[in-house]
């Protein structure tokens, strides 16, 4: 069966790539994550597209409690989809197969 994985970013994508790092690690296979990017001023979904794309390590402190959890980085690219709110709302999302799906919703 498979599952859905929403995550939720607003101006903190470091703590979103370690979001996504532990997520794609996870051993269940059969998983989409959809992130839903509530305008982030700070050029999140840039770094989101660099991460997917293995241009752009996570930022991940080496005190971190979740450096285990996080590291080594998983296997790259990533394969995504980018849709503004109002594609995703017309249910385009169905329609993609890909392991993450980034929706700008326009709005925090």
């Amino acid at each position: 069966m498979k599952a859905y994985i929403t995550i939720l970013n607003w101006n903190n994508y470091q703590d979103t790539l370690e979001c996504f790092e532990s997520v794609f690690k996870q051993d269940y296979d059969d998983f989409q994550v959809i992130l839903c990017d509530n305008d982030s001023s700070d050029n999140s979904i840039d770094h989101f597209i660099r991460w997917s794309e293995g241009q752009y390590s996570s930022p991940i402190a080496e005190s971190s409690a979740l450096t285990s959890l996080v590291s080594p980085s998983v296997k790259k690219p990533i394969s995504y989809a980018l849709l503004e709110r109002e594609q995703a709302e017309k249910g385009y999302i169905s329609n993609l197969d890909v392991d993450l799906i980034m929706i700008k919703t326009g709005c925090n």
